[in-house]
């Protein structure tokens, strides 16, 4: 079927996915000028957390999204935990395999792993003081909840994800 559909539009309109913004990937297949979300999602619940909080997320896709500094992860949790924070950890899985690399939550933090619903997941994002990812659909989803979203990225350009001033990309040595 994605075959036949992509034989049938227009060379405009079959633009490469890597060198347009994921924004604009959707607009372009279904011919539809660009928008900004209209939608924040909101909570569903009150605030469960009483102490100031920042959720993680370290796993996506492809092991080429995630960092890959070996002790990355930890050095930024130990940071914020002296600073205060608690940690939570909102991967889907506490470890994973991919590609014959192993990608699994940071020691020390809150494991909030599991087949959370996108409701419970937004509940636990509005309340954080900020969110730190990587290329995946958490971070997206952070930044449609409308808290402040630290992007690590290394294997995408600087313009592909949405527009956050807390962008950690070095196209010298990650790409």
């Amino acid at each position: 079927f994605y075959m036949q559909s992509v034989r049938n539009l227009p060379l405009a309109a079959m633009e490469d996915s890597l060198l347009i913004p994921l924004l604009r990937v959707g607009h372009s297949i279904l011919r539809r000028i660009e928008q900004p979300p209209k939608v924040i999602f909101t909570p569903t619940k009150p605030r469960e957390i009483p102490e100031p909080y920042i959720c993680i997320a370290v796993q996506a896709s492809t092991p080429a999204k995630s960092w890959l500094n070996p002790d990355g992860w930890e050095c930024v949790v130990d940071y914020l935990k002296k600073l205060g924070y608690r940690v939570l950890c909102l991967d889907r899985h506490r470890k994973c395999w991919n590609y014959g690399l192993t990608i699994e939550m940071p020691r020390d933090v809150e494991d909030m792993s599991g087949d959370y619903t996108l409701s419970e997941r937004i509940n636990q994002l509005a309340y954080a003081d900020f969110f730190i990812g990587i290329s995946s659909g958490l971070s997206w989803l952070a930044w449609a909840v409308d808290i402040p979203v630290i992007l690590i990225s290394g294997i995408t350009a600087r313009w592909h994800e949405f527009d956050t001033p807390y962008r950690i990309n070095n196209p010298l040595v990650c790409h």
